[in-house]
């Protein structure tokens, strides 16, 4: 069950939820829960990757381990016992997220591609169509 702790209503439920499975001798777990990012957000960034996918010849996969590796290794990669990891971006908040995102269009940007920025609805709808139409070939 997840309960908003700004809801009194809601408060109030998680408190009857604990203590009915206390009095039971029951174990519960708990955490927070944060947002997720939105559709809408997640479809740009997955844009984002696939138009540099396409343009530089790698498959999704690559691009995203090429984005986090080499071009924002300070939010993706830590290491654990001297040994490298990589860091899902579904774990990244969102300052981290658009920090990433902004990353990935100034190293784009760098290298020859302009990435289309959200409200360039224009620029999105033709990328999106471009990928459409390449998935057909691969």
């Amino acid at each position: 069950m997840r309960y908003d702790l700004k809801n009194d209503d809601e408060y109030e439920e998680a408190k009857n939820f604990i203590m009915a499975n206390y009095a039971r001798d029951k174990m519960v777990e708990i955490k927070v829960v944060r947002p997720t990012r939105s559709l809408k957000s997640n479809s740009y960034l997955h844009l984002l990757l696939q138009i540099c996918a396409n343009e530089w010849g790698y498959s999704l996969p690559e691009i995203k381990t090429i984005w986090k590796r080499n071009i924002s290794p300070n939010t993706f990669v830590y290491h654990k016992n001297d040994i490298p990891f990589i860091r899902s971006s579904a774990d990244l908040n969102d300052k981290e997220m658009s920090e990433a995102i902004e990353q990935l269009k100034r190293y784009s940007s760098e290298n020859g591609l302009d990435l289309p920025d959200p409200e360039d609805e224009d620029k999105i709808r033709y990328y999106t169509n471009q990928i459409q139409t390449n998935e057909r070939y691969l």
